[in-house]
C-alpha cells in the first residue's frame, strides 16, 4: 500500500519540509487531485475487502498493527473506510502485548462483533487483567488462555457468565515452582452458567472440566493432556463420559487416563446412550486402557486413528488393538479405486510401529482420507522380538490384501518370513534398506509347498539407501533378480530415491530386464 497518494501543488514541491500550513485553496486542490487517482476511485466495499485480505496476510501482531494503522492514516477517504470496518479492528485486540487503553479502543471500534482472545500468563499477573478480559465474555468467539495455578480460583470465579458466541476454548494451567498443588485443577460443572450453546472445541492442558457438564454435549472436538492421577478418569469412566458427547468427532487423550494398575476395579456401569462416531482419534495410554476404549468405540468407515500403547505384552488386549488395524486396512483396500493397501512395519529396541493410510483424493486436503497408526511400547529393551510374533499372528489375516510394504526392522524375526509368505498381492517393497537386502532377500528365494514362490506378485522395489548396491548386498540382490526371472516372476522396476549409484550398476540392472527409475544425474566420483 502507498504511503502517499496525492499530487502536491507546485508550491509544495520542495526538498525542504515547510512548516507553513496548507491554505484552503491548496487543500481543496489536493483533495480534487486525489479523487482522480485510480486507487481512490475504487468503491468502498472493494477497498474494505482489500484491507481485510492484506491484514490476514500479516505474520506478526507488530506488522499487522503497522499495516492497519497505515491504511487508516493514508488519506481521509481511507480513514473513513478503515474506521467503518469493524472486522478490521477485531484483529487488533491484543491482550498479550498491547496496553489496556489500546484494547479498550479496539473493543470499542469492533463492537459488537465477536472477537478472538489469547492470553498466556505463565507468571501471575493478578486478577485485574483477567477480569478485564472476561468482561468481554459475551463477545468472545475463540479464547486461548494460560493461567497460573495460584490464580486458578480467581479464574473459576470469573467464568460464571454466559458465553453465547464461544466456539473454541483452550486452557492451560501453568504449574508454579514451589507451589505444592498435586491435584489437577478442575473447571466446575456450572461453567459459563451452563450457557455456551455454540461451544464446539475444547482443549485442556494440566486441567480438566467436570466431564458431567452439559456444555460438553455440543462438542465436536476434545483434547485433554497431562492430568495428575488424582483427577484423571479411568478408561471405563471415559467411556461413560463419552456417551454424553453425541456430537464428538475428534478426541485426543495424552496422559489423561488413570492406568488400570492404580485402581482395583473397573466401572462396568451400563448406559443406554450410544457412543459417538469419532473420525479423528489419538490416544496415548497403557495397552489395557487403549484396548478398553477401542472395544467400546464404534469405528467410522473413513477415520484417522492413532493408538499409542505403553506396557505392551502379548494377549487379548494386543489382539483387540490389532483388530482395529486390520479393519482399517480392509476399509482402505475397499475404498481405494485401485484396490491398493500400504503397510509400514517398523521396530526398534522397545517399540513396534505399524501404519496404513489412503491419501485424500482432494488436492486441498493434506491429511489422509483413511489412516491408522498403532505403536506398542514394551517396558524393557529388546522385548520387541518377543512381542513381534503376536503382532504377526494378527497380521496374517490381512496380509493377502497388502499391495505395498515398508519394513524398518533391526533383525529378521522368524515370524516375518511366514508373514511374507502370505503376501500374495504384494507388488512393491518400499525403502528396502541395505540390511534387508543382505539378510532378507536371500531368505525369499524359496518355493512354497503350493509350488509358488514367496511374493509372487512383486514387481517393484524402492531403494533409499545406495549401500544395497555395493559388495555382498549387491551380489545378493543380483542373485534374487536372476532367481525371480528363472521362476517367471521377474522384478520389472527398481527405484532409487536419494541414491548415487554407479553407471555400470544401472546398466547391469537394465541388462537383466529391469527398468531403472530415479534421479540419476548425481553420480559417484567413480563415474567421472
Amino acid at each position: 500500500m502507498p504511503s502517499a497518494v496525492f499530487t502536491s501543488p507546485r508550491q509544495l514541491v520542495s526538498k525542504y519540509v515547510s512548516s507553513k500550513p496548507l491554505t484552503t485553496k491548496d487543500a481543496v486542490h489536493r483533495t480534487a487531485r486525489n479523487r482522480l487517482l485510480p486507487v481512490l476511485r475504487l468503491c468502498s466495499d472493494v477497498l474494505e475487502y482489500l484491507f481485510l485480505v492484506a491484514a490476514a496476510m500479516e505474520h506478526s501482531p507488530a506488522s499487522l498493527r503497522r499495516s492497519v494503522m497505515a491504511y487508516s492514516q493514508t488519506c481521509h477517504d481511507w480513514r473513513i473506510i478503515a474506521l467503518s470496518s469493524k472486522r478490521l479492528w477485531t484483529r487488533m485486540v491484543d491482550f498479550e502485548d498491547a496496553s489496556r487503553s489500546w484494547n479498550e479502543e479496539m473493543l470499542r471500534r469492533s463492537y459488537p462483533l465477536s472477537i478472538q482472545l489469547s492470553y498466556q500468563a505463565d507468571f501471575s499477573r493478578g486478577a485485574s487483567s483477567l477480569a478485564f478480559q472476561l468482561d468481554q465474555l459475551p463477545r468472545i468467539r475463540t479464547y486461548s488462555l494460560g493461567c497460573q495455578d495460584i490464580d486458578w480460583d480467581v479464574l473459576v470465579s470469573m467464568l460464571t457468565r454466559p458465553a453465547p458466541v464461544l466456539e473454541e476454548l483452550y486452557i492451560t494451567c501453568y504449574r508454579t515452582f514451589g507451589h505444592n498443588i498435586l491435584t489437577t485443577p478442575i473447571l466446575p460443572w456450572s461453567l459459563f452458567d451452563g450457557t455456551a450453546p455454540k461451544l464446539r472445541r475444547v482443549e485442556m492442558k494440566e486441567c480438566i472440566i467436570d466431564l458431567r457438564s452439559p456444555l460438553l454435549r455440543t462438542l465436536t472436538a476434545l483434547r485433554v493432556i497431562d492430568l495428575s492421577y488424582d483427577n484423571a478418569p479411568t478408561a471405563s469412566q471415559w467411556v461413560r463420559h463419552l456417551r454424553n458427547m453425541p456430537s464428538l468427532k475428534e478426541l485426543y487423550l495424552q496422559g489423561a487416563i488413570l492406568p488400570t494398575r492404580f485402581h482395583s476395579s473397573i466401572d462396568k456401569s451400563s448406559d443406554d446412550n450410544p457412543m459417538p462416531l469419532i473420525d479423528k482419534l489419538n490416544i496415548e495410554a497403557p495397552l489395557t486402557d487403549v484396548a478398553l476404549l477401542v472395544r467400546n468405540l464404534p469405528k467410522p468407515t473413513k477415520s484417522q486413528w492413532t493408538l499409542t500403547c505403553s506396557n505392551a505384552s502379548p494377549g487379548s488386549d494386543l489382539e483387540q488393538v490389532m483388530d482395529v488395524l486390520s479393519s482399517s486396512i480392509i476399509s482402505i483396500n475397499q475404498h481405494d479405486s485401485a484396490g491398493l493397501a500400504h503397510l509400514l512395519l517398523a521396530a526398534r529396541e522397545t517399540d513396534i510401529f505399524l501404519r496404513s493410510e489412503m491419501p485424500s483424493t482432494s488436492p486441498q486436503e493434506s491429511e489422509p482420507e483413511i489412516g491408522i497408526s498403532v505403536s506398542f511400547h514394551t517396558p524393557s529393551f529388546h522385548l520387541w522380538e518377543t512381542l513381534f510374533p503376536a503382532v504377526a499372528s494378527v497380521l496374517n489375516t490381512i496380509m493377502p490384501k497388502i499391495t505395498s510394504l515398508e519394513m524398518i526392522l533391526p533383525t529378521i524375526n522368524p515370524s516375518l518370513l511366514s508373514l511374507l509368505q502370505r503376501a500374495t498381492a504384494l507388488t512393491t517393497l518400499v525403502k528396502l534398506s541395505s540390511k534387508m537386502t543382505r539378510d532378507l532377500i536371500p531368505q525369499l528365494q524359496i518355493s512354497l509347498p503350493s509350488g509358488e514362490i514367496a511374493l509372487p506378485a512383486l514387481e517393484s522395489i524402492v531403494f533409499t539407501d545406495d549401500k544395497s548396491m555395493w559388495g555382498w548386498n549387491y551380489q545378493s540382490f543380483l542373485g534374487y533378480l536372476r532367481w525371480r526371472a528363472q521362476n517367471k516372476s521377474p522384478i520389472r522396476n527398481v527405484y532409487f530415491v536419494g541414491c548415487l549409484i554407479l553407471e555400470e550398476v544401472a546398466n547391469e540392472l537394465m541388462d537383466l530386464g529391469v527398468t531403472v527409475h530415479g534421479n540419476l544425474e548425481g553420480v559417484r566420483w567413480q563415474n567421472l
